[in-house]
């Protein structure tokens, strides 16, 4: 898991890429990188 400030990869909602190897930790990526709002 790794967080990236690309345009070309899809914003989340602090602007920034979230990038997940699998789906099992999409939803917990996800949540992490709510928090940093």
């Amino acid at each position: 898991m790794f967080l990236a400030n690309n345009s070309n990869t899809k914003p989340s909602a602090n602007n920034y890429s979230v990038v997940v190897g699998d789906d099992s930790n999409h939803h917990a990526t996800v949540a992490f990188t709510l928090l940093q709002l």
